[in-house]
C-alpha cells in the first residue's frame, strides 16, 4: 500500500496547488468570498496568497510525514478520500472561474 500511498501525496500535491491558483483567481473577483470561514478570518489576517501558501504546505508536510513514518491501509483510505474531495473543489473552483470568464 505504500507505493499507492506516494500516488496519492503526488495527486495531492498537485490538486493543493491547483486549489491555491483556482481559490486565489476566483478571490480576485469582488463577488467572490471564501467558502472556509476558518480559511477567511486567516486570510483577512495575513493575506490570501500568504494563508493559502501556508495552510497548503502545512497539510502536505502532514500527510508527508503520516505517508513516511505511519503507513497504514487507513492512511491509504484517508489519502484516497482527501484526494477525492480536493478534486471536487479544484473542478469546483474551476467552473466558477469559467462561469466568469476568468
Amino acid at each position: 500500500m505504500k507505493y499507492l500511498d506516494y500516488i496519492f501525496l503526488a495527486i495531492i500535491i498537485i490538486l493543493q496547488a491547483l486549489d491555491a491558483w483556482t481559490t486565489w483567481k476566483n478571490l480576485q473577483r469582488t463577488d467572490r468570498a471564501e467558502g472556509n470561514a476558518i480559511l477567511k478570518a486567516i486570510m483577512d489576517k495575513i493575506g490570501i496568497l500568504p494563508a493559502l501558501f501556508i495552510l497548503k504546505s502545512v497539510m502536505v508536510a502532514v500527510l508527508a510525514a503520516a505517508v513516511v513514518f505511519y503507513p497504514s491501509i487507513y492512511l491509504t483510505v484517508i489519502l484516497g478520500v482527501t484526494s477525492a474531495g480536493y478534486l471536487w473543489i479544484v473542478l469546483n473552483n474551476y467552473k466558477l472561474l469559467r462561469c466568469s470568464g476568468g
